[in-house]
């Protein structure tokens, strides 16, 4: 997990955990940290980035995240 803070926004972004360790409460526990720095500093809101190819919409969706934004990442 990567936390970036600017102005009021604590950003998070590169959250992820070992294949085999998954479905253990980690990456929840890592939000949970990130939503804690975020009330104990005061700052507006957290945002989360991810990719949709990820397919974990719905397991930030159960966590408080709503999504507002997306755009499309083209790679060669």
């Amino acid at each position: 997990m990567a936390l970036y803070e600017k102005d009021s926004v604590l950003g998070l972004y590169c959250l992820g955990t070992i294949p085999d360790k998954r479905n253990h409460g980690t990456a929840a526990s890592l939000i949970d940290f990130a939503s804690n720095k975020v009330n104990s500093k005061n700052l507006e809101f957290l945002m989360l980035e991810t990719y949709g190819k990820d397919n974990l919409l719905e397991f930030y969706s159960k966590l408080g995240f709503e999504q507002v934004y997306s755009k499309t990442v083209y790679t060669i």
